[in-house]
């Protein structure tokens, strides 16, 4: 985040540079007649002042050893803002003194700012009039004391910014010291826009990368708060934002802010805070927040006024866990992500068990070690990143877009094989011989490859079961990822072991060569959809450079199977493109912002903690709803039911306010809310009654239907 003390700190010598070439090219550029917006800047810095600026003294005569207090009065024209002392984007009213010998002049104060959004970046600023306080200390002398004082300061409108400066001095005659009460008005007046210096507890901790948060011991007088808002003294602690989240609780207020990198090397934060009461009354405060020993717990998503506003999980037992995940993992081979590669392991299975049964039995293990190993290593992750403290769900690969992009190019390279475009050896088994030294591997990794596939999707009694290891100690998590991986092995492994449902498979023959070619389209289709989840994730251009790369490893795949050293040399050029492509979508960020998320299903709005307990709190009828791109059953829930008009005309009816979570990229603070809910997967479905039911919210079935919707309304 640029600011002023980070300008200061980073401007160098190649910047001056690059910068003088730019403004020499865009004055070239004006000489030829072109208009910019570079044009408008020069033209401003070149005509009238943006603000009109004075120097006062609250003192009519000054007395020597004593203070003399100064304001620096500040009036911006119309639309135009100067800058806090930290000013977030852009740099604080800054006067330099020119003082007499033995006179010292104190630091500026600056009265609380306003936060607003400029050209993309917040910034902390003053619109309007605005007064900086200071102090001078008035040495011996006789006759008249001067103070002058060279301002430069930052003005900007909504389009550009431009830096002015000011010369400013006053004089005072030596006397006794006297303030009129005209000007002892006007300084009363001008401290009553200054935040009140308290000794107020407050503490604060901060890890990099992560939460900044803070608690303030407030006093009872203030407790009754309607809004907060910190506008930060200390530089480099956090991030700028709009919005903050705040809440009060149990006499003290919470807010957690996001932190800027490096901040776990600062002891002490500074700031303003500024409450809005109940009554309307505003007041703000000036804090010192020291570093807590350890790290303060998060105390959003929790109550605020004694509600619980989350359902109450139900506390599972261990077996009972491992039994729903079992019956989930049994319900996963339905869904759509996994049924094309469990198809091509039927195919392979009936060709394999009409040969020896005891190798249908050994590809069953296989497949199964396979899952049970994608588990292993899954559980492993999440339990990881839950033990440092990161917030992930179920699917968390799925919100990386290059995971997206290499999974469906491994989905192109599967269905190009099946169709026949490239063969490595005589198998129709997916990988074949593509991994030599030995022929179980090609079973063994498409277990692997069953279990990143399935994972966008959460199936009934699986929801319960993963919210339970969500909570659950290290090793009884474990055992539920690994119950699983069973359920969804068993199917596979009972027709490689009982030779009477093998008897149903189909005889293998020429058939299976158009099979073959057929079961090729839904790899196709899988392949194009994780492309699409990748564009939504980063734009077009994302999903542009995913396409590219399908299709230089298409041509790579037809080369490399060719004869001729051109070929080969073709092949080795597509796949060094490909690798670029790669790197390219990897390079890009994965950002809610990249495209609307907020789409027109009911009218939705984004779904945040402070919303939700602000819409139950009132009473209102409010229905939850978690997603995400890569989510197959919330597609299906939304395309079948969320989207219909009779849905939509049933909620206007009975006045439902709609709010959606979407996991599609990283979401902490989702996943937060889920884990509340006593889930780590989308989707999920919550609604809350009107006024009477606030702590029981209805935690609706993954598969939703018209119907269910429309009982939540019958008495």
């Amino acid at each position: 985040m640029l600011s002023w003390k980070n300008l200061k700190q980073k401007t160098s010598f190649p910047f001056l540079i690059v910068f003088t070439a730019f403004l020499l090219f865009s004055i070239q550029n004006l000489k030829q007649g072109k208009a910019s917006e570079l044009e408008f800047a020069l033209d401003n810095i070149t005509g009238s002042k943006k603000a009109e600026i004075s120097l006062r003294a609250l003192e009519t005569t000054v007395k020597a050893g004593e203070v003399l207090h100064l304001a620096f009065i500040v009036k911006p024209l119309k639309n135009w803002h100067v800058y806090f002392e930290n000013p977030g984007v852009g740099f604080p009213f800054s006067p330099n003194w020119d003082l007499p010998q033995d006179a010292v002049g104190s630091k500026i104060f600056f009265p609380t700012p306003k936060v607003m959004m400029a050209a993309g970046s917040v910034s902390y600023v003053y619109e309007n009039e605005v007064i900086f306080l200071a102090e001078v200390s008035v040495p011996e002398g006789e006759g008249s004391f001067t103070v002058k004082s060279h301002a430069s300061y930052l003005i900007c409108d909504d389009k550009i910014c431009v830096p002015e400066e000011a010369e400013l001095e006053v004089t005072l005659n030596y006397g006794k010291g006297e303030a009129s009460a005209e000007n002892i008005q006007f300084f009363e007046q001008a401290r009553s826009h200054f935040a009140k210096i308290t000794d107020w507890k407050a503490i604060f901790s901060a890890q990099s990368k992560k939460a900044v948060r803070v608690e303030i011991d407030l006093p009872k007088e203030y407790q009754n708060l309607k809004n907060a808002f910190l506008y930060p003294r200390t530089f480099d602690l956090m991030e700028y934002r709009l919005d903050e989240k705040t809440i009060a609780a149990d006499g003290k207020l919470f807010i957690e802010l996001e932190a800027m990198e490096g901040v776990d090397k600062i002891d002490r934060f500074d700031f303003i805070i500024e409450l809005t009461l109940k009554n309307g009354r505003q007041e703000s405060f000036d804090i010192k927040a020291f570093k807590s020993p350890t790290v303060l717990s998060s105390k959003f998503l929790s109550p605020s006024d004694g509600l619980d506003f989350f359902t109450n999980i139900e506390q599972l037992s261990l077996w009972k866990a491992l039994l729903f995940a079992f019956i989930g993992g049994l319900i996963l081979n339905l869904m759509p992500c996994v049924f094309p590669i469990l198809s091509l392991k039927a195919l392979s299975l009936a060709e394999i068990a009409k040969k020896s049964p005891a190798q249908a039995r050994m590809n069953g293990n296989f497949y199964t070690l396979g899952v049970l190993t994608c588990f292993s290593v899954i559980a492993f992750m999440m339990l990881a990143l839950r033990w440092t403290g990161n917030a992930v769900g179920w699917g968390f690969h799925m919100q990386m877009p290059v995971v997206n992009l290499i999974l469906g190019l491994l989905m192109v390279a599967i269905a190009l094989n099946l169709f026949g475009l490239f063969e490595f050896g005589r198998s129709w088994n997916v990988g074949g011989r593509l991994l030599k030294g030995g022929k179980y591997k090609e079973s063994f990794f498409t277990g692997l490859l069953a279990v990143i596939v399935a994972t966008p999707c959460t199936a009934p009694f699986m929801a319960s079961a993963l919210g339970y290891s969500s909570v659950a100690p290290v090793f009884n998590s474990f055992l539920v990822f690994l119950f699983l991986g069973l359920g969804l092995a068993f199917p596979y492994l009972l027709l490689s072991y009982h030779s009477g449902f093998r008897k149903i498979l189909p005889r293998s023959g020429s058939w299976m060569f158009s099979m073959r070619q057929i079961l090729s389209f839904p790899m196709f289709l899988t392949a194009l959809w994780l492309f699409w989840i990748l564009g939504r994730q980063i734009g077009a251009d994302g999903m542009a450079l995913a396409i590219l790369s399908a299709i230089m490893m298409s041509f790579a795949l037809f080369s490399v199977v060719r004869k001729g050293a051109s070929w080969k040399g073709a092949g080795a050029v597509s796949f060094i493109m490909m690798s670029y492509f790669i790197y390219a979508v990897y390079s890009f960020k994965a950002t809610a912002a990249a495209v609307d998320k907020v789409d027109a299903i009911l009218g939705a709005e984004n779904f945040t903690p402070t919303k939700m307990i602000k819409y139950v709190k009132e009473g209102r009828s409010l229905f939850v709803y978690f997603t995400a791109d890569w989510c197959v059953t919330c597609k299906i829930n939304e395309q079948g039911v969320l989207r219909s008009d009779e849905l939509s005309s049933l909620f206007e009816k009975n006045k439902v306010i709609v709010l959606k979570g979407d996991m599609t990229t990283h979401n902490p603070e989702i996943v937060n809310a889920l884990k509340k809910f006593g889930r780590i997967g989308v989707p999920l479905y919550v609604f809350y009654g009107q006024e009477g039911v606030l702590n029981k919210p209805i935690i609706l079935p993954q598969l939703l239907s018209y119907r269910i919707m429309e009982d939540l309304f019958k008495e």
